[in-house]
């Protein structure tokens, strides 16, 4: 928090019951000897605390704090009294296809999607349709969505607790608030099943219903490291399609943002569509703070802030502005894309998330199916009008190239599992 202090875990599916837990450089065990001890409130309150002695200590010093919690990256740990809270609103009872629909009909309601954005069909050559689902299948499966809506409230709730010790503080207008929800398109790793434990997805391991059903009044505790299926990941990413991994599919890189600024922002409530990435946060910070990007830190040259700051959206006379924001390369695992001023270049999914274990595409630049999508007019990605701009495809697959050169990009792996077993450099490698 503010580059003076630590407190988080430091390994990817982090357990929220009892995490891989540090404060600075120090690893603590807070949950010792406290049954239903959860990090999501544990940060929260760490976060309050911290707040409070700077501003107790030093009223008049801006803070920083950068508040990554593991919600909702698996394993989903959301304490059971919100599992009740969201298990009693009955929200997943008629499926998958159903909660697609309702999604894309509130965001055409609400205006945060165009009156004609097209909802692609339901991809059943990918997951069944819930109507073909088994009693058994559809009460674990309803146990799991129910599992990871709590765990996205229930972090809401303590993130919200944060903010309002800032309002309690007296300082909440002229804080900036940045608030980026999501797991880069909701994750699918687990596939059409999901599992009650992920670490069997890294063993090859898929976990059939009968199994989980062991696992079922127990799910989402300390006795489980569990992910969801993957259908309700599809009606997650409405109206996009795909998953976190898919880097070629809005649905598995566009997220939802909200920023709030009230002594600077007026335009409350207001939409803005100009196209930004998360490498535009540190720009936009920079420019309203007005602290330049360091050249050299302890003595070492720096390279340049890549990004464009997303500052004058603030500006209500900014909201129809162009983007400034002209150009970003997308690549996982040998998937990849290119968006410029509103086209979007993208190689076809070749590869489920959850199929990691295959041979992997030995030439992931060109080995590929590329589509072409206008996002000014296709705001889903539904559209692919590759063969009616063939030059246009050229010529977006050169700038990709271009951009993969200059960040470092190449060479491709289109590699999961190997990639993920593969010995690697450590700092504490030889050490004892």
């Amino acid at each position: 928090m503010g580059f003076e202090y630590f407190y988080g875990f430091v390994d990817g599916d982090a357990n929220q019951w009892q995490p891989n837990l540090f404060r600075n450089t120090t690893q603590i065990y807070p949950f010792e000897g406290k049954p239903g001890w959860n990090l999501i409130t544990g940060m929260a309150d760490e976060a309050i605390d911290y707040l409070k002695r700077i501003n107790q200590t030093m009223p008049g010093k801006p803070f920083f704090v950068k508040y990554a919690p593991g919600a909702t990256h698996a394993p989903h740990h959301p304490t059971q009294e919100w599992v009740k809270k969201i298990s009693d609103m009955h929200l997943f009872d008629d499926g998958w296809n159903k909660l697609r629909e309702r999604i894309f009909e509130n965001q055409k309601r609400l205006g945060v999607i165009p009156a004609d954005t097209q909802l692609e069909p339901w991809p059943t050559d990918v997951i069944k349709n819930w109507d073909d689902c088994s009693p058994e299948e559809k009460k674990l499966y309803i146990k799991q969505v129910e599992i990871f809506a709590a765990f996205a409230a229930y972090n809401d709730h303590e993130i919200g607790r944060v903010v309002q010790a800032v309002e309690d503080m007296g300082k909440l207008d002229n804080t900036l608030v940045i608030y980026i929800n999501g797991d880069n398109g909701t994750s699918a790793e687990d596939g059409p099943l999901g599992t009650p434990n992920e670490v069997a997805f890294f063993n090859g391991v898929s976990v059939p219903v009968a199994d989980q059903m062991k696992w079922y009044d127990v799910r989402g505790t300390e006795q489980t490291y569990n992910h969801m299926s993957a259908g309700w990941s599809w009606a997650f990413d409405t109206p996009f399609t795909w998953f976190k991994q898919n880097a070629s599919r809005l649905g598995g890189i566009r997220q939802n943002m909200a920023v709030s600024w009230p002594a600077h922002i007026t335009d409350k409530g207001a939409l803005r569509e100009q196209f930004m990435h998360v490498i535009d946060v540190v720009p936009t910070l920079l420019e309203v703070s007005g602290i330049p990007a360091p050249e050299t830190v302890d003595g070492i040259k720096q390279a340049p802030i890549e990004g464009t700051s997303f500052a004058y959206t603030f500006d209500a006379k900014n909201a129809k502005a162009p983007s400034r924001h002209k150009t970003q390369y997308f690549e996982m695992m040998g998937q990849w894309a290119l968006y410029r001023e509103g086209w979007l270049l993208s190689t076809k999914v070749n590869r489920a998330p959850w199929e990691a274990f295959g041979a992997a595409n030995s030439d992931p630049l060109n080995n590929q199916v590329l589509e072409l999508y206008d996002l000014n007019k296709d705001f889903s990605q539904s559209q692919n009008i590759a063969d009616k701009f063939p030059d246009k495809v050229k010529s977006m697959k050169q700038m990709f190239i271009a951009e993969a050169r200059k960040y470092q990009v190449f060479p491709l792996d289109a590699s999961v599992a190997g990639r993920i077993v593969a010995p690697r450099p450590k700092i504490t490698a030889g050490r004892t």
